[in-house]
């Protein structure tokens, strides 16, 4: 699984990259509810990322869909991008591919985001942590800390009381794969099989026999296995993220948190759910906070 049909790669590598997954879910011409196409909305910012990064020592590297090369070529100068073509069926799971990156020990430093997010926030992870003392040379994946001003439900306008915490938000994440000790192509697959296997069960949304029947992996309209547990479906990505590559980081001590909540949020309150993950993250010597606000 998750194996490119061919790469391209960029011919000035660099040892630092950022990377992103590239497709149109319904098609290249498919209009969005902005009237937008999907092209008009991701080409654009994906462009004005690339001309920004590159220059300042990037490799670009992209997972795109074969109909999507020509055009995203355009935007990405074979000198600085690398594009790896993904098969023609990957649906939902095309935001998996851009996690591959971990597995690319030729880069020092590597960052996953959204083709249309601003990357400007990679410099301003990079420069908190260069200001950091001490050793902090050992961490393997740094993530955002959910904000404590959620509630994190799902059904904001509805009845449904089922929550999603992103304990990693995919399009945030910075990484140095040497340091991370895990090959994320087998660990997807494993998962994949994991989740497969629990379809057979009578209690599909556990992802383990003992776990408890709670709000975070109750069933939800089409997510009848609970929130991002079904492959293939929208939020499979950041369920095995945070059911995978979090436990594993903070377990080895290895993970890096940015916290954005500045004092006014502090002062209003504590959020059980942000509590629990930090109390989990602090139990393992090694895992780091940074504040940022």
């Amino acid at each position: 699984m998750l194996t490119p049909r061919r790469s391209e790669r960029a011919t000035e590598p660099k040892d630092r990259a950022i990377s992103a997954s590239v497709y149109c879910h319904k098609g290249i011409g498919h209009s969005l509810t902005n009237g937008q196409t999907c092209l008009d909305k991701y080409l654009k910012p994906l462009g004005d990322n690339v001309r920004q990064f590159a220059p300042k020592g990037y490799e670009v590297v992209l997972w795109v869909s074969e109909e999507l090369v020509g055009t995203v070529r355009s935007v990405c100068p074979r000198t600085a991008c690398t594009i790896n073509v993904m098969p023609e069926k990957h649906d939902s799971n095309a935001m998996a591919w851009r996690f591959l990156v971990f597995n690319e020990r030729r880069f020092n430093f590597a960052v996953v985001s959204d083709m249309d997010d601003n990357w400007h926030w990679v410099q301003e992870w990079q420069a908190a942590l260069s200001k950091q003392p001490g050793r902090t040379h050992s961490w393997a994946i740094g993530r955002l800390l959910p904000s404590r001003t959620s509630n994190f439900r799902i059904d904001v306008h509805g009845s449904s009381p089922a929550l999603n915490y992103a304990s990693i938000i995919g399009s945030h994440i910075l990484a140095q794969p040497s340091q991370l000790g895990l090959d994320v192509r087998d660990a997807w697959a494993r998962y994949v099989s994991l989740r497969k296997h629990r379809e057979r069960s009578n209690k599909p949304w556990r992802t383990v026999r003992n776990e408890l029947d709670t709000p975070f992996n109750m069933p939800i309209g089409s997510h009848v296995y609970g929130w991002g547990n079904l492959p293939g479906q929208y939020g499979f990505d950041e369920g095995f993220l945070k059911r995978v590559i979090f436990s594993y980081c903070v377990e080895r001590g290895s993970l890096l948190t940015f916290d954005f909540d500045g004092r006014e949020t502090l002062e209003k309150g504590n959020n059980p759910y942000v509590d629990a993950d930090l109390d989990y993250v602090s139990t393992y010597a090694g895992n780091k906070v940074i504040r940022m606000a």
